[in-house]
């Protein structure tokens, strides 16, 4: 049969808004969004927006991962200035077996071929060895974690880099004044590339208020699907007063959801359940697991519609990537 209608759900449990614990903001704003699915299989592409609905200048890391054991295939520094909007469309590569990226916004990415409307493939040297499939077209399918990594002030001295006014669209056509400055600090002899303490310095604490939505479009069919991101809120503790910012260079395996802080808020029933998992990967788990799922589904030969359900387990590469797997996974 043939499917029209793609659905992509994430099962997340509900969340509260606690004070000092990681949970599902229901309002869609937070310091993580996971979008659970993106697609370029079937004639498909995947939009992706971001949206920063702060006073506040973020610095953002956008990951994306192939659907198969959630192993990366491109991630990158996004700098937004204050109620910033950044999208971009992800679709299969025309001239290879992969999927590819492309932006035609101007907000400041690191690299800055993402936001230069250049067509960036999805790489796959990072799972060719796990004895599973390895080639490129494992990269169509998968899902995008966006990690905020924290607010960016301009230098103290009069001689330090000015990163508010790099970063800002108060240019003729909305530009920022100059993008190159943030590549320049994570290139050779650059400030942020000289290691942690130095990739931190004029950054602060993350802060929330990341809100994001993906739209799953076949044109040649005209059919559009939308979706949320899922918002995760307070993943680290913005009342802690020893918080930093978790700023790391482009390529870098980390932040992570293993970050998180223990803390966790949980609605079952009509109780609040708070807890304090054993890492941060526990508590990022315990916050979307859910026992059951339910969903709508449509089968109607007449008009060949059928539904996909897909369900993503954002940290499930973090449980079964030893040898054995830790629970609640067993192989």
């Amino acid at each position: 049969m043939k499917k029209i209608l793609p659905v992509a759900v994430l099962a997340a449990m509900a969340g509260v808004n606690g004070a000092q614990a990681v949970h599902v903001n229901q309002d869609g704003l937070g310091q993580v969004l996971l979008f659970p699915y993106y697609t370029t299989t079937g004639g498909q592409d995947t939009y992706i927006n971001l949206v920063n609905t702060t006073d506040e200048y973020k610095a953002v890391k956008v990951r994306i991962l192939e659907s198969l054991n959630s192993q990366e295939v491109l991630d990158f520094n996004l700098y937004l200035s204050p109620e910033d909007h950044w999208s971009a469309v992800i679709y299969a590569d025309p001239d290879g077996e992969g999927a590819v990226i492309r932006s035609d916004d101007n907000s400041c990415t690191v690299p800055n071929a993402i936001n230069e409307g250049a067509v960036v493939p999805f790489t796959n040297f990072l799972f060719t060895g796990d004895g599973r499939v390895n080639g490129l077209e494992r990269t169509k399918e998968g899902y995008v974690e966006v990690i905020e990594m924290g607010i960016v002030f301009d230098g103290i001295d009069p001689d330090d880099e000015q990163w508010q006014d790099y970063i800002l669209h108060d240019q003729p056509e909305g530009v920022p004044a100059n993008c190159g400055k943030l590549s320049d600090a994570w290139s050779t002899g650059g400030l942020w590339i000289q290691g942690p303490t130095e990739a931190n310095r004029d950054l602060s604490a993350p802060t929330g208020g990341l809100y994001g939505y993906g739209v799953l479009i076949d044109v040649q069919e005209g059919t559009a699907a939308g979706y949320d991101a899922v918002a995760l809120d307070n993943f680290i503790d913005p009342m802690d007063p020893f918080a930093d910012s978790v700023h790391t260079d482009p390529g870098d395996t980390t932040p992570n959801l293993g970050q998180s802080t223990n803390s966790y808020d949980v609605i079952i029933g009509n109780a609040v359940v708070s807890g304090v998992a054993n890492n941060g990967f526990d508590a990022v788990s315990a916050v979307l697991m859910n026992n059951t799922i339910s969903n709508d589904y449509v089968l109607e030969s007449d008009i060949e519609g059928g539904t996909d359900w897909v369900i993503t387990f954002p940290t499930k590469r973090d449980y079964v990537d030893s040898i054995p797997a830790d629970a609640p996974f067993s192989q």
